[in-house]
Parts: structure tokens; sequence; C-alpha cells
């Protein structure tokens, strides 16, 4: 009698394994299976957009407690200018987070960056990056780590971004749509010829948020963005370069020629040695030196008695108009132009 019931509940537990694994294996080929559909139609809607590319799988494993999707020899060409070209790209994840993938840029990639981003060639010699998918805009977090960016006429030894979105629709300009953070190091100038500074960016790090739903990179795009109030609001940026220290915060948007204005309050500390270094290099002729020093220390913050402080600091007023840098009303500096597509 006793081993009988022994032998039904071995029997049972041997059944609730059997299921437990039966659903285990649909819910990874289910997974698995989306996560093909969601390739193939990610490459269906970049074709139609007149983009081509060219790769070979997608190779599917990681069973069973993984799903990851394997693509090699991977070239992209968009009509907006973007070319890339890596040996293999991984896109991993587990099987009970399947809206948290990492993605994996395997081995040196080389490219072009849009048109509209100055169409410069660029190089990695590996990329992550994690997501959170959903919301509007497919992702609702996203951080990436590049490791020996090549980005003419500069190398990052490395890089973080980080972007987020809100889930649901953005419905005013006043609301955030996009905010990104960015932190460089170990940023090299490659033409020792043009940095007065120095060759070593030591530092760079900005943070900046998106006013509006985020536009895409296009004229019409960006027109509508722009006519409905839309902005880029720089919260922070930061800069140590050489004798060099600078911090910048502003407001830009976009004129009617969809080219970049606005306002923006720079902090700049150790400007008397950058001067003289700059003077060096033919950036600032000799005789302008002397009055560039005079108005920069004119803007230097002063003690309570007013006496000139021991690290003297410049807060500089610029506005971006007319495709130049301004300081007050005068020029500082032309502004390349944008072209969008």
């Amino acid at each position: 009698m006793l081993g009988n019931r022994m032998s039904r509940r071995g029997l049972i537990l041997l059944g609730l394994i059997t299921l437990v694994a039966a659903g285990w294996v649909y819910l990874w080929f289910l997974a698995s299976h989306t996560l093909k559909n969601t390739l193939d139609s990610w490459v269906v809607a970049e074709r139609a957009q007149g983009s081509e590319l060219h790769f070979t799988g997608p190779q599917i494993s990681g069973f069973p407690l993984r799903v990851r999707a394997t693509i090699g020899d991977v070239t992209v060409s968009r009509p907006d200018g973007l070319v890339w070209h890596g040996p293999e790209v991984s896109l991993d994840m587990p099987l009970w987070r399947v809206k948290t993938p990492h993605v994996q840029l395997v081995g040196h990639q080389d490219g072009r960056l849009p048109a509209a981003l100055g169409g410069m060639a660029i190089s990695v010699d590996g990329a992550d990056a994690w997501l959170t998918l959903g919301g509007i805009q497919g992702f609702t977090e996203a951080r990436i780590v590049l490791s020996g960016l090549g980005l003419e006429p500069v190398t990052v030894k490395r890089i973080e971004l980080s972007a987020s979105v809100p889930a649901a629709v953005v419905s005013s300009h006043a609301d955030t749509g996009l905010m990104v953070t960015v932190a460089a190091d170990g940023v090299h100038v490659l033409e020792a010829g043009s940095a007065a500074l120095g060759t070593l960016i030591e530092s760079l790090s900005a943070t900046a948020r998106v006013t509006g739903a985020p536009p895409r990179l296009e004229h019409e795009s960006l027109s509508a963005w722009s006519r409905e109030g839309g902005t880029l609001e720089l919260d922070t940026a930061n800069l140590r370069w050489g004798a060099l220290t600078l911090g910048a915060e502003g407001s830009l948007g976009l004129d009617q020629s969809l080219q970049p204005a606005g306002t923006l309050v720079a902090e700049v500390e150790g400007f008397d040695v950058a001067v003289d270094e700059l003077a060096a290099a033919g950036w600032i002729k000799p005789k302008n030196v002397k009055t560039t020093k005079a108005v920069l220390a004119g803007l230097t913050q002063k003690t309570e008695g007013g006496v000139p402080s021991d690290n003297p600091i410049a807060k500089i007023p610029l506005s971006l108009h007319d495709r130049f840098v301004h300081v007050g009303p005068f020029r500082l500096m032309p502004l390349p132009p944008v072209v969008w597509r």
C-alpha cells in the first residue's frame, strides 16, 4: 500500500516536472521567435525607408536560461548618410527579462555619421548597450559605453552615454521628452598643431534635456518641433583641457533657417594661462592678448570687498544667432551651417 502511494506521488512529481520543463521550453521558443520577428520587422522598416542592410544570420542560442541573437558581417547604409560596418552584433537577454536586452558590438566597427551630424568618419573598438524596451519611442532607458572611439579629429578612450524618455506621449513643449547625459575620458586631439591647449582633454561631461516630443533629425520634423516651442536645455556642461576649466549652461533652439540659436552662460577658470597658450598657437593676435585678458578679468567674480579672487572665474554671457557666437553685441566666432536632410 505504501509502495503504491510512493509510486503515485512519484508519477505526480514526474508529471509536474515534465509540465514545467515543457512550459519552459515553450517559453524559450516563444521568446526566441519574438526576438527574430522583432529583428525582421526592423529590417523591413529600414529597407522601406531606403536603407541598405546586409548581414548573415541571425543565429539564435542561449537555451535554457537566455535568449541570444547573433548577426555577422553587418553593413548598414541609410539615406541620411549613416554608414556602418562591423564583424558581429549580439543581442542577449535573460529569459525572465526579455525587455532589458544587452546589445554588444563585437570587434572593430567603422562607419560615417549622418550628414546632419557632420558626416565624419567614426570607428570604435567595441561597444555595449543596455536597454529597457517600451514606451512610444521603443525604449524608456538606454546606456551605451563605447571603447576606443575614433571621431575625426579626436580619439576617446571611453565614453558613456545615457538616455531616458517618458513612457507616455509628451503633450506639451514644456515637458521633457528626452534626457541625455554624456561623460568622456581620455580625449586626445589628433591634430597637435591646432590643439593650443594641449592634445589631451582630461574630462568632458554634459547633461541636457529635449523639451517636447523628440524630433527626427530631418527638416520637416525639426521644423514642427521648433514651431511648437521645443528647445534643448543644457543643464550642465564641463570641460577640463590643459589650463582651462570650463562650465556652461543655457537654452538652445532653432531659428527660422533651422540653425542653432539661444543663450548660454559660460564660467571660465584659468583663462590667463589659456589666453597666452592660444596666442602662442596663433589663435589670438599678440596685440589683442592684453585686451582679451582685461575683458575676461572684468567679468570675473569678486570677493565681498570687491577684490579679485585668487582663483578668478570669468562668467561670460554668450548668445547664438545668425550663425555666430556673440559676447554681448560683439561677434566672437562663426558657426558652421547645419544641413538637415
